[in-house]
């Protein structure tokens, strides 16, 4: 609670309430002994955290994935803001085709402290490996998730087959058509 009090200001604190309730809220959250604790699925190794990006909303309604109405729920902010403060990161490397952290709420351009990813990133670095056949999202991370763009290009692929055991029971299938 006194992250979410030091990172959200007052106007964002208070649509996050209306959409998701009273800290912790309800997505990740256990009961222990009385008190609610939310909990932040990782592997740790040394000093390298890894983890899945939290999700926003979409286990109550698949819609919220990238509804730039409606703030991130406080499981969101709270990887993050123990990533920052508590774990200290360096950075954080987002992987994949994209995360949600630059679809949150805010304005499209100009990043302020009332926007969802400027509040949700702070200060650390943002680093996002994507494929180059993607310019149109990766300027959107570039742009509202601070990030900086590592391209790689679209990996080669080539037809695995089928094994021996298979391969002779599609030719058999085939010949009973």
């Amino acid at each position: 609670d006194r992250w979410l009090q030091a990172r959200v200001p007052a106007a964002a604190r208070a649509d996050l309430e209306r959409h998701w309730g009273q800290a912790p809220g309800r997505i990740c959250v256990v009961e222990r002994n009385g008190g609610k604790f939310l909990v932040v699925p990782m592997l740790r190794l040394g000093n390298v955290v890894l983890m899945p990006q939290p999700l926003r909303g979409e286990a109550y309604d698949p819609s919220q994935t990238h509804d730039k109405a409606v703030p991130p729920p406080h499981s969101y902010l709270a990887a993050y803001f123990w990533l920052e403060r508590a774990f200290g990161a360096d950075a954080y490397v987002h992987f994949g085709t994209h995360g949600s952290e630059f679809f949150l709420p805010g304005k499209n351009v100009g990043m302020s402290e009332l926007d969802w990813p400027d509040i949700l990133l702070g200060d650390v670095p943002n680093i996002s490996p994507w494929v180059v056949n993607n310019t149109g999202e990766s300027i959107l991370s570039k742009r509202r998730g601070y990030a900086t763009l590592v391209d790689h290009l679209v990996p080669p692929t080539q037809e695995a087959g089928l094994a021996d055991g298979l391969a002779a029971l599609h030719r058999d299938l085939h010949r009973l058509q």
